[in-house]
Parts: C-alpha cells; structure tokens; sequence
C-alpha cells in the first residue's frame, strides 16, 4: 500500500490586535454555519470516524485559534508543534 501525501499546513496569520489563527476557508466556514452541516455533530461522532489529518486540516480551514489548537483531541502533537513554530514569528515579530 502506498503512503498517503500530507494534507499541507493552511496558512497562519495574525490580523493587527489578534493572536495567531489559521487562515479561514470561506466555503468551509460558510458550510459549518449552515443547518445542514453542523460542526458541533461532527465533533460528537468518535474521532476515528475520518482520518485525522481530515480532523487536523477541518479546524484549520475553519480559522482556529493556534493557542488553542493543541487541546483539541483530533489534532496530533507532531500537528501542533508545527503550528506553534510558524505561530512563534508571529508572536516574536509583535516584541
């Protein structure tokens, strides 16, 4: 079986006045605030239901909170340490 490809990292950015975040995915973000589609269900189903670089990039497109993005259950250590060292310029950058 062949390995599959990374999903790649989505860009991290920091409007003036805020903390780092992932950059939003409008289709994404306009999906999870329709009826049909609602994040909260998703998040109640058991965490191997999707792959969990699907649950990783998911909160990404979504715009999640870097800070934040360590507590969530479907995010791997190896994910979070690679967004907080892109995130850390950030924070560096507004010393």
């Amino acid at each position: 079986m062949s390995k599959q490809p990374r999903s790649p990292m989505q860009p991290i950015i920091c409007e003036e006045g805020d903390l780092p975040r992932f950059k939003k995915n409008a289709i994404v973000l306009r999906l999870s605030k329709t009826p049909q589609v609602a994040i909260h269900e998703l998040m109640a189903l058991p965490a191997d239901t999707f792959p969990r670089e699907d649950w990783e990039q998911l909160f990404q497109l979504l715009g999640y909170p870097v800070h934040n993005y360590r507590s969530l259950a479907y995010v791997r250590e190896e994910t979070a340490d690679a967004a907080d060292r892109i995130a850390a310029v950030f924070t560096r950058s507004k010393k």
